[in-house]
C-alpha cells in the first residue's frame, strides 16, 4: 500500500520507462442491490447474498505519462477530462477515476480507459474500470518501491472510493467479480470489518468454459439508468415498503446457487424467474419493450432470465439446457434483427480476475 503521507507523486518518468497495462472482467448477476449495505445491514439475519459470473469481455486500463501535476482521463463512450491533482472534481462522469489518483496522490499521466463491453450497459463496467485503474497504479509505484495490493486491498478500497464518492447507492458485488473473476455466490457481512463478505465458489476453473455454454448475454440497444432504479429500491426498502419480497429474493438467490452447484438447469431456470418476476412487480419500469419481448421468449424456451444491474435498459442474460439455450439464441437474434437494435455478446466465463 502506499506510504500516507500529503506530498504528491510523479509518476510520468515511470510511465515513459515501462508499459503499465491493467485489465478487469464484467458481470452478470442474480441478487444484485441485496449487495448495497443499506439493504444488506438490516438483512443480516437472513444471509443477503448474490451470485455472479464474471465474464470475458474486459476492461481494459493503460497509463502513459503527461504532463506535471496533471491527470488526463480519456474512456471510450465519455468526453476526454483532465485535472490539476488537487482540483480534480469527484462528482463529474469520470470523477470517481480522479478520486482513485487523489488517494494515490499521483500526477503527471493519463488513464486510458476502454471497454470491450458496450458503454452503459449494466454489466458493471465502470466498477471493473474502477478494480484495473487500481491496479495499473500499484503496478506503476511497485516501481518506486511500493507494496503491490492484494486482490482484497483493491476490492475494499475501489468499493469504498465509489461507495464514498457516488452519486447512488453501491454495492461489492461488481468491484468483487472483477477482482477475483470464476462464478461465485457471496454473502454480505458489512457488520465485520475484518470479513465483509464471503466468498464461495460455485464453478471450477476447468468447468467454467463448459457452463459457458449454458449462458446467452445480449445487449438492447438501450442504455440503462441505474441510479434512478437503484434509488427507488433502497428508498423503499427504507420507507418499509416490499421488505418481505427482497426477503424472498434472498432465498430464491440461495436456491439458483444450490441448483447452479448440482447443474440444475430447470431449477436454476425457475429460481431466477422468480427473482426476476420481484423485480418486475415492485418496479416495472426496469423494463422496456424490447426486454420485456426478450424475457418473454426466454421463459417460452424454458430459460431463466433477467436484466443485468438495475435494468432499465441495457443487458439481458439467460441460463438454461443446452438445447433450450441453442433455441433461445436463435429467437433473442431475430428480436435483434427486427429491432435494428443490439447484439448478442461474449457470454464465455473470465477464468481471470483483474490482470
Amino acid at each position: 500500500m502506499i506510504q500516507s503521507n500529503s506530498k504528491s507523486i510523479f509518476i510520468g518518468d515511470i510511465l515513459d520507462r515501462y508499459a503499465i497495462e491493467s485489465s478487469a472482467p464484467c458481470r452478470i448477476d442474480c441478487g444484485g442491490t441485496l449487495d448495497i449495505k443499506a439493504v444488506a445491514l438490516p438483512l443480516q439475519g437472513y444471509a443477503p447474498a448474490t451470485v455472479n459470473f464474471a465474464i470475458d469481455m474486459r476492461t481494459h486500463v493503460r497509463l502513459a505519462p503527461y504532463k506535471a501535476q496533471w491527470i488526463k482521463i480519456i474512456s471510450r463512450g465519455f468526453s476526454e477530462e483532465e485535472y490539476r491533482l488537487d482540483e480534480a472534481p469527484f462528482n463529474t462522469t469520470l470523477g470517481y477515476y480522479f478520486a482513485i489518483a487523489s488517494f494515490f496522490r499521483v500526477h503527471g499521466l493519463q488513464i486510458i480507459i476502454n471497454s470491450e463491453s458496450p458503454v452503459k450497459s449494466a454489466l458493471g463496467g465502470s466498477s471493473a474500470a474502477g478494480i484495473a485503474v487500481i491496479n495499473a497504479l500499484s503496478k506503476a509505484l511497485e516501481k518506486m518501491g511500493h507494496k503491490l495490493l492484494t486482490p482484497k486491498d483493491m476490492l475494499l478500497l475501489a468499493y469504498n472510493l465509489e461507495d464514498g464518492v457516488g452519486i447512488s447507492f453501491c454495492g461489492m458485488q461488481d468491484h468483487a467479480a472483477a477482482c477475483y473473476g470464476g462464478v461465485h455466490q457471496w454473502i454480505w457481512k458489512y457488520q465485520s470489518a475484518e470479513n465483509q463478505f464471503q466468498q464461495i465458489k460455485l464453478v471450477g476453473r476447468d468447468d467454467c468454459l463448459e457452463i459457458s455454454r449454458h449462458l446467452l448475454i445480449v445487449y438492447s440497444g438501450e442504455s440503462h439508468n441505474s441510479v434512478e432504479i437503484n434509488l427507488q429500491w433502497v428508498n423503499e426498502f427504507l420507507s418499509g415498503k416490499y421488505r418481505k419480497e427482497w426477503i424472498e429474493c434472498i432465498k430464491y438467490v440461495n436456491d439458483f446457487a444450490k441448483a447452479l452447484k448440482m447443474r440444475d438447469w430447470t431449477k436454476m431456470a425457475a429460481a431466477l424467474k422468480r427473482e426476476m418476476n420481484i423485480r418486475q412487480e415492485i418496479t416495472p419500469q426496469a423494463m422496456l419493450p424490447i426486454t420485456e419481448e426478450l424475457l418473454s421468449v426466454a421463459y417460452k424456451t424454458d430459460c431463466g432470465a433477467r436484466f443485468t444491474g438495475a435494468g432499465g435498459g441495457g443487458c439481458f442474460w439467460a441460463i438454461g439446457g443446452l438445447s433450450d439455450i441453442e433455441k433461445l439464441k436463435t429467437s433473442w437474434q431475430q428480436i435483434l434483427d427486427k429491432n435494428g437494435q443490439g447484439m448478442l455478446l461474449n457470454h464465455k466465463i473470465a477464468t481471470e480476475g483483474v490482470i
